[in-house]
């Protein structure tokens, strides 16, 4: 991992800060993929998805990972300065509350385009909380506890068409955040979780 800067991305209950919508994307910022249910999907293990051969539609879910905790994600600002940023657990489990407290769940775009798209929904959420026995999905062992994954039911023939072609392969988180800079010591923790999640 380079050396840039790591930030803490933090959220203030009060304020307008926190999650408000869900881009489907080509490209995750988390570098994990979802999966995609039919009555065909086999595990790949190496790749943290499931590929498919679409025989059967009649399920039309994709499930995957929102964030991870603690996973250093890459960003280049619009001054061309670089820096990671991660989400730790806490933060994850605050940010997920007042997202559901504030009704967004149902707010979902393509390629953070900003146009909610119709026909795709959250039924399914959840924090990955070995303590509580909610565990990681098949695909997904490596993630870490305090991560956030959800589930969409597909309904719109285009979007699901896009999916299938795998033009859309996950999720992207969108909304407002503070950073806090990370210090050497809690550097050290990310960088050991970012060897074991690669």
């Amino acid at each position: 991992m380079d050396k840039f800067p790591i930030y803490k991305m933090v959220i203030d209950d009060s304020s307008d800060t926190g999650l408000n919508a869900v881009a489907l994307v080509d490209t995750p910022a988390i570098e994990r993929l979802w999966m995609t249910f039919n009555k065909d999907s086999v595990l790949d293990e190496n790749v943290n998805q499931f590929e498919f051969a679409v025989q059967s539609e009649d399920r039309r879910i994709v499930t995957g990972p929102l964030l991870i905790a603690n996973l250093p994600i890459y960003r280049k600002a619009e001054d061309g300065s670089e820096f990671y940023v991660v989400f730790d657990a806490p933060t994850i489990e605050q940010l997920v509350m007042k997202y559901h407290k504030d009704g967004f769940q149902h707010s979902v775009n393509l390629m953070h385009n900003g146009q909610q798209v119709d026909g795709v929904f959250m039924f399914e959420s959840f924090i990955i909380d070995s303590k509580r026995g909610i565990s990681a999905p098949s695909g997904f062992s490596n993630v870490p506890d305090g991560s956030y994954f959800v589930s969409y039911k597909i309904e719109n023939d285009e979007v699901w068409n896009l999916i299938k072609t795998d033009t859309f392969k996950g999720f992207s988180a969108e909304g407002f955040f503070l950073k806090k800079l990370i210090t050497a010591t809690e550097e050290e923790v990310i960088n050991r979780l970012r060897q074991i999640l690669s």
